[in-house]
């Protein structure tokens, strides 16, 4: 049976990982935040040892004494944009905490875009923020009639959903569509009639193609759905 994994010791502060070497002037945080400078900055294909080296003003050896790898490096970084500092979520609050609880996940998707693309393991959820993220999120499913596994299922709906509209949110804003007439879009209703006819029926009620140009309210209308249609499949703690 395998110990801890490294970045997990080093995360919770069980180890002195830093104690080899004499950089003894670098910290685990000091380059956790600048690989997320890097990060936010250029894209999460920008962050390479070297580089965040560089803007530390260290040699790459160096930061090798702190972090073995870049997946280590990814999880220190991917962990530290989660932390939810000011959210207060109160034990068996339920849908109100919970929705506060997947603002506060989108607005991390928000602020750091390449969150999504950081490999997720069942060693991110041993991080230390992802474990209070996490925590806080069961706090408001305390009381209600669920398993475990149910509660755990309901907590990755919900961050998907968060972490799904922040990325459609920020690609729609990166690749804004111009408006289509919607006299045009009657032949493309009729192609569509005869094999996606629900499809059809959406694109007709003008729900399917944008007919009316940016409109920055459609994807805070379908996130708020999302979420509110989620959390009614809950049950209640009468039940």
């Amino acid at each position: 049976m395998n110990g801890l994994p490294r970045v997990v010791t080093i995360a919770w502060c069980l180890t002195d990982a830093s104690a080899r070497g004499p950089a003894r002037r670098l910290s685990h945080a000091a380059i956790t935040a600048a690989a997320i400078e890097v990060a936010d900055d250029q894209g999460l294909g920008a962050v390479t040892m070297a580089r965040v080296a560089q803007r530390l003003g260290f040699t790459t050896m160096a930061l090798y004494r702190y972090v073995s790898t870049k997946a280590e490096l990814l999880l220190l970084m991917a962990d530290a944009a989660v932390a939810l500092p000011d959210l207060k979520v109160e034990r068996g609050e339920g849908a109100s905490g919970l929705r506060r609880w997947a603002d506060a996940v989108r607005d991390a998707h928000r602020a750091h875009p390449w969150l999504a693309e950081v490999p997720r393991a069942s060693t991110s959820a041993m991080m230390p923020n992802s474990a209070r993220m996490t925590d806080l999120a069961l706090r408001a499913l305390d009381g209600l009639p669920l398993t475990a596994p149910e509660k755990l299922a309901t907590v990755l709906a919900l961050s998907g959903l968060a972490a799904f509209y922040a990325d459609v949110e920020r690609s729609m804003a990166a690749e804004p569509t111009e408006a289509i007439d919607p006299d045009a879009l009657a032949p493309f209703v009729g192609a569509l009639a005869a094999s996606c006819p629900d499809v059809a029926a959406l694109t007709a009620s003008g729900e399917f193609v944008n007919t009316t140009g940016a409109d920055d309210s459609w994807v805070e209308q379908q996130y708020a759905f999302s979420v509110a249609a989620l959390l009614a499949g809950l049950p209640s703690a009468a039940e």
